[in-house]
């Protein structure tokens, strides 16, 4: 037994696989919403970077993907994967969710450029063709509320990969009035969609900014060991000035400067 292992061991060495391949494996899965999250690869979003520097530091190898919010969500519920980046508790109630957050959002109502329309409450969107991805948690209350109504013609809810530009290109052909989207969110699309910054206009806040994290799997007993090495992890990027660093890729800072 021992000379097999060592055969399988010199074989690993001498094909170059990395031992770190060898180690336990978290399964974490997210949309693209850029600068947060996107498609794996050298530019994957400043959450995912920060969530394998931590990971991948403790030991593990990590499985991301970038996949339909609803889908991510629905598999988190189910166990079938580990975690999910940038959501809250409106996104998955029965989540588990780490001390440390792993961002700060400010979601925002837009038009298009020359409509004088503004957010003035629920009231203020009837009549107006809202643009929405389908799955979002907006704002944990009022408008969440509005939007899952299922007999409202003028919510439209995007779907897929696209779904934002998709939001936006209706926007500006006026087949949409209004489209709610997290104001970093919409400037990174509007610049992948070489379109510039005054195209559309902010109309009025959802509500004030608010914390967004990663959503352990509930009913798994590895999600409480992996809180815990978020917690920690994070607190030491911070401390570190790596988390400065990682964010500064994105022209962001540290959320939490802001407080």
């Amino acid at each position: 037994m021992k000379k097999i292992f060592l055969v399988f061991f010199i074989l690993i060495l001498a094909l170059g696989i990395p031992l770190t391949s060898l180690a336990d494996t978290i399964t974490v899965r997210a949309d693209s919403w850029m600068p947060y999250t996107g498609e794996p690869g050298d530019r994957p979003g400043y959450c995912v970077e920060i969530f394998k520097t931590i990971f991948e530091a403790a030991g593990y190898t990590v499985d991301y993907q970038a996949v339909a919010w609803t889908r991510a969500v629905a598999d988190v519920s189910a166990g079938t994967i580990d975690a999910i980046l940038g959501g809250d508790n409106g996104d998955c109630p029965s989540c588990l969710f780490p001390t440390e957050s792993i961002g700060k959002i400010q979601q925002t109502f837009y038009v298009k450029k020359g409509n004088p329309w503004k957010f003035a409450g629920l009231e203020s969107l009837k009549g107006q063709r809202l643009g929405v991805v389908d799955g979002y948690s907006y704002d944990k209350g009022d408008l969440d509320g509005y939007i899952k109504k299922g007999d409202l013609p003028d919510v439209q809810k995007a779907t897929g990969d696209n779904a934002l530009p998709l939001n936006i290109k209706k926007l500006l052909s006026g087949r949409l009035d209004i489209v709610v989207e997290e104001n970093q969110v919409m400037k990174m699309n509007l610049t992948d969609l070489g379109l510039s910054d005054d195209s559309i206009a902010p109309a009025g806040m959802v509500s004030e900014a608010s914390d967004i994290f990663v959503a352990f799997a509930p009913g798994k007993d590895s999600s409480k060991k992996y809180m815990e090495i978020w917690n920690s992890g994070l607190r030491k990027l911070r401390a570190s000035g790596k988390l400065a660093e990682i964010l500064a890729r994105y022209g962001l800072t540290d959320w939490k400067s802001s407080e």
